[in-house]
């Protein structure tokens, strides 16, 4: 299953990638700047830019995933 994690730079988002990794689950985050990219790194995790108000960011993050948390 492959999920998308909106304000991934946030405490709740980070905790929330944490335990969907550790269930096995591919995650895509996203998160507005690089320099608000979470320090922690795994290969079941796909980091993005950009803010759910742009349309573009929001429909290239959403692209292939099965599920969104906001």
């Amino acid at each position: 299953m492959s999920i998308l994690v909106t304000g991934a730079a946030g405490y709740l988002a980070h905790s929330l990638t944490l335990d969907l990794v550790l269930a096995g689950a591919k995650v895509r985050r996203l998160f507005r700047a690089e320099r608000r990219k979470p320090a922690f790194e795994d290969p079941q995790v796909e980091d993005m830019t950009g803010d759910v108000t742009d349309r573009g960011d929001l429909e290239r993050a959403c692209a292939g995933v099965d599920v969104v948390f906001h």
